[in-house]
C-alpha cells in the first residue's frame, strides 16, 4: 500500500491537491496527503465518515452520501462546504474512485480535493462587481433619458437636482446656468457646500465652475489642496475652506466645447 500511495502523494501535491481514501467496510476517512494548504484543513489522521458528513453543510449531505455509494469506478466532480476547525466554512471539490486492492483484496474509494474556497471569493467577488456596473449602467442611462426628455430648464433643474448625485455615487449635487454672464446656481439638500457663494458669479471669475462653463473641459478636483494649486485666486476658495479637505468635486459643462456656454452640474464626494 506505501509503495502504490507514493505516486498518488506526489501527483496530487503537484497538482495542489489533496489526496484521502474511504474504507467502505470501517466507515472511515484517512487522509494520505497532499498540498500542504489542504492537509491544514485536516488536521486528524482519520475521521469517521459520520463525522464527515456532521461537518458537511446539511443542504450538500446527500451529494456526499451519493459519492461514497456509488458503485461507478470513477464519479464526477462535486462541491461541498465543509466546515473546518481552524477557519471556518471551505468550499470543496472532490472527486472519487473506487479500487479493489489486489486480486479479492479490500474495496478502497481514493478521494482527490481541491479548495476552491478564495476561487469562489473571487468568482463572487467579479459578479458583484459586474452587477453593480449593470446596474449603475442602467441608471445612467435613464438619468441620461430623462435629462434629454426634459423641455423646460425647470424640468433639467428638477431631473439634475433629484437624480444626478444618486445616480454617480455623490453626496450632493448643483446647477449653474448663465444669464447674461454670470452664473445663477441651485443646489440639493446634500451638497456640502454654500452654493449662494456661486451665484452671480462672473463667467469669466478665475474659479473651476466658471472655467468649465467657458472652456466645456470636465473637471475632477479630488480635494481642496488641489483646487488651491490649480486656482489658488479662485472667487471658490472662501467657500472650499468649509469643506473637509477630503471632499471631491467633479464639474461637468451642459454644452460641447466650442459651443455657446450654458452651464454645468457639479456633484461632490465624500473623503474616501
Amino acid at each position: 500500500m506505501g509503495g502504490l500511495l507514493i505516486p498518488f502523494r506526489l501527483a496530487a501535491k503537484a497538482a495542489n491537491l489533496g489526496l484521502c481514501m474511504y474504507s467502505p467496510q470501517e466507515r472511515e476517512l484517512e487522509w494520505l496527503g497532499g498540498a500542504p494548504a489542504l492537509a491544514a484543513l485536516f488536521p486528524e489522521a482519520s475521521m469517521s465518515l459520520s463525522e464527515v458528513v456532521r461537518r458537511v453543510h446539511p443542504d450538500d449531505r446527500g451529494a456526499l452520501r451519493r459519492l461514497v455509494r456509488s458503485a461507478a469506478a470513477r464519479s464526477p466532480w462535486i462541491r461541498l462546504r465543509f466546515l473546518t476547525e481552524r477557519d471556518g466554512w471551505h468550499l470543496l471539490v472532490c472527486r472519487a474512485r473506487r479500487l479493489i486492492l489486489g486480486s479479492g483484496g479490500p474495496e478502497r474509494v481514493f478521494g482527490v480535493i481541491r479548495d476552491d474556497t478564495k476561487r469562489e471569493a473571487r468568482r463572487r467577488r467579479a459578479k458583484d462587481a459586474l452587477s453593480a456596473e449593470r446596474q449603475r449602467a442602467d441608471e445612467i442611462a435613464a438619468f441620461s433619458s430623462a435629462v434629454m426628455t426634459a423641455v423646460t430648464e425647470q424640468e433639467v433643474r428638477q431631473v439634475v437636482l433629484t437624480r444626478l448625485a444618486a445616480t454617480f455615487g455623490g453626496t450632493g449635487a448643483a446647477l449653474a446656468f448663465v444669464t447674461q454672464g454670470r452664473l445663477r446656481v441651485s443646489s440639493d439638500a446634500g451638497i456640502p457646500i454654500p452654493v449662494a457663494a456661486l451665484h452671480g458669479l462672473p463667467l469669466d471669475a478665475p474659479s473651476a465652475l466658471p472655467y468649465v462653463i467657458r472652456t466645456g473641459e470636465p473637471q475632477f478636483i479630488p480635494n481642496q489642496e488641489d483646487y488651491i494649486r490649480r486656482w489658488p485666486h479662485g472667487a471658490m476658495v472662501p467657500y472650499f475652506d468649509q469643506l473637509d479637505s477630503g471632499f471631491a468635486i467633479s464639474i461637468t459643462s451642459l454644452s460641447p466645447i466650442g459651443d455657446q456656454p450654458l452651464g454645468a452640474w457639479l456633484v461632490t464626494y465624500e473623503p474616501s
